[in-house]
């Protein structure tokens, strides 16, 4: 927090020199994220005159019982701490605030993260540690084992720049707390990062340099030479082919995420929410398969996602950048070369149908082939029909 100034953008590495610079930069941005996520999501819970031991230190805690979090199912949990420190800044924010008494005294306000939760009994406590998403679980089953007095002990630690100074060390009632948890994905994120240093030493390598070391850099290289060696398709390398891949609307760190993915067998696309990673994959699919069809293999990717509306979404999207790809390609080839090419059924000029194989026909001539053949190619004998239906042109 103190030197957020200092840190780098995530998006603007595509190296890291440590998992401690890997960590440190994507817990900024998760938590950026996640306590605006919060915040929009407006689900949050009220509590009531309340009193807060302070510390000199900027810190505090207070006690609730274990029954009032149950009842308003709040989610609460220790930070969750990494061999590098810690792997985020907060499991949850509060807004504090207390009104003035009746002479107009003593009001205040600030904004808090909360960095320890426990529970408290018989002056013991107990670091409240669940495996993420199951924090109300584990308070239940805890409330089953112990006696009801028991109560649950939340520091905090104020933010600077959004709160007033902090009140003298002691015990002070009166105020009032707005509690925001963190929602399950980033609480999710935050775990992962602690993770990565007991990962095997392939995703490392490939986390931090954005490729396993065993592979031969791209960079500098241009991405049209490595097509063009690999496939020998002058046609689809005049699109794809493109160091920066301009007809692909790709930014410049996505455009080095997909020219790693040709030329690697092994890579690793990874960035928090809104950063473009399902339309990235999916024109790196529509990629692999245009390197299928051009080695003469059928154009199919296995694409998988974690859940049936991620593969829809990912069927969907794949389907769109294909079609704006191959229109886009039919329409430049077309301008160029169609008014000179005889249609491969009829012998007349002037047609208006490109398969991917690269062969001319009317579009009469080609449908009125297929209806009678077996959906392939009446020149070179590709199957043209998609499995979901659909012709390859």
């Amino acid at each position: 927090e103190g030197n957020i100034g200092g840190l780098v953008a995530a998006c603007d590495v595509h190296e890291w020199e440590s998992l401690a610079q890997y960590i440190g930069a994507w817990r900024g941005a998760v938590e950026l994220e996640a306590a605006c996520s919060a915040v929009e999501d407006g689900d949050s819970r009220l509590l009531f005159n309340v009193g807060i031991t302070w510390r000199s230190t900027r810190r505090g805690h207070f006690d609730i019982p274990v029954q009032l979090a149950l009842a308003h199912r709040m989610k609460l949990r220790s930070i969750i701490t990494c061999d590098d420190g810690f792997a985020e800044w907060s499991s949850g924010w509060l807004c504090i605030s207390k009104p003035a008494d009746l002479m107009g005294n003593g009001e205040w306000s600030g904004h808090a993260a909360i960095i320890g939760a426990t529970l408290v009994e018989d002056d013991h406590e107990q670091r409240i540690e669940p495996e993420v998403g199951e924090e109300e679980d584990w308070l239940v089953r805890r409330e089953a084992d112990a006696s009801s007095s028991n109560m649950i002990r939340i520091s905090f630690k104020l933010s600077i720049g959004s709160s007033c100074r902090a009140p003298p060390a002691g015990f002070k009632r009166g105020y009032v707390i707005e509690f925001y948890a963190k929602s399950l994905p980033y609480s999710c994120m935050a775990w992962a990062l602690t993770e990565l240093g007991m990962c095997s030493p392939v995703v490392r390598d490939t986390v931090l340099r954005g490729q396993h070391w065993t592979c031969t850099s791209l960079q500098g290289c241009s991405l049209r030479s490595v097509a063009v060696a690999q496939r020998g398709d002058e046609w689809h390398a005049e699109v794809e082919g493109n160091k920066d891949l301009t007809g692909w609307s790709l930014n410049a760190s996505q455009s080095i995420c997909v020219r790693n993915a040709l030329a690697d067998p092994f890579s690793l696309i990874h960035g928090p929410p809104g950063t473009g990673k399902t339309n990235t994959a999916a024109k790196l699919a529509t990629l692999f398969a245009l390197r299928n069809v051009n080695n003469g293999s059928a154009g199919v990717v296995l694409y998988c996602a974690p859940s049936n509306d991620a593969a829809d979404v990912a069927c969907l999207r794949v389907g769109e950048v294909a079609s704006q790809h191959f229109k886009a390609v039919a329409d430049i080839y077309s301008r160029e070369d169609c008014g000179n090419e005889i249609c491969s059924i009829c012998l007349a000029g002037r047609c208006n149908a490109i398969t991917t194989c690269k062969h001319f026909f009317h579009k009469a001539c080609l449908e009125k082939a297929l209806s009678m053949s077996s959906q392939r190619c009446p020149v070179c004998r590709r199957a043209l029909h998609q499995p979901g239906g659909g012709v390859n042109l």
